[in-house]
């Protein structure tokens, strides 16, 4: 997901011969990848693309310091979901929450594609506001997965602690 490989060359309308990192080639199908000019930004998404990729990682299961599919934790979550999408987001949730570029939000102004942050003293936690109360995040709370959750579920009210958009 997310991964720019070499266009080496086109059989017919269906297979596609790639470079992988290792140099070795191997056929694709067209239709699982999308064709970029290697110099091109990846192009913004919109929120609703954003959210949908989000989505996609449902039950994923937590990892402290994770990036992957084996285990992912909250700050690489988001900044993995607006990575795919063209925004650069920093890696952990407090320099994501003072990344200069994502402006302040505030809570009764919420919308879909907002970061939210919480933590009691300090930043220790990110999620992606979804609408209508509810948030997806990589968490330990209840269950150590990608999940959605409530706003106004007293955990998170107590922990809430400010929001940015990007």
């Amino acid at each position: 997901l997310g991964t720019r490989l070499e266009l080496v060359e086109t059989r017919d309308e269906r297979w596609l011969l790639v470079a992988l990192p290792d140099r070795s080639e191997r056929w694709i199908q067209q239709g699982d990848v999308e064709i970029l000019d290697a110099a091109a930004p990846v192009p913004r998404g919109d929120i609703d693309d954003v959210i949908a990729t989000a989505r996609r990682f449902l039950g994923l299961p937590y990892l402290w310091g994770g990036s992957t599919p084996l285990g992912i934790d909250c700050s690489a979550f988001v900044q993995l979901a607006y990575h795919l999408h063209g925004v650069e987001l920093l890696r952990d949730a407090d320099i994501q929450y003072s990344q200069p570029d994502l402006a302040p939000v505030e809570r009764g102004a919420l919308q879909p594609g907002d970061l939210i942050f919480f933590g009691s003293s300090s930043i220790t936690h990110v999620g992606l506001y979804i609408g209508d109360g509810d948030f997806i995040h990589a968490t330990t709370h209840e269950h150590p997965v990608v999940q959605i959750s409530r706003l106004d579920e007293p955990h998170w009210t107590d922990l809430y602690y400010g929001a940015r958009r990007p």
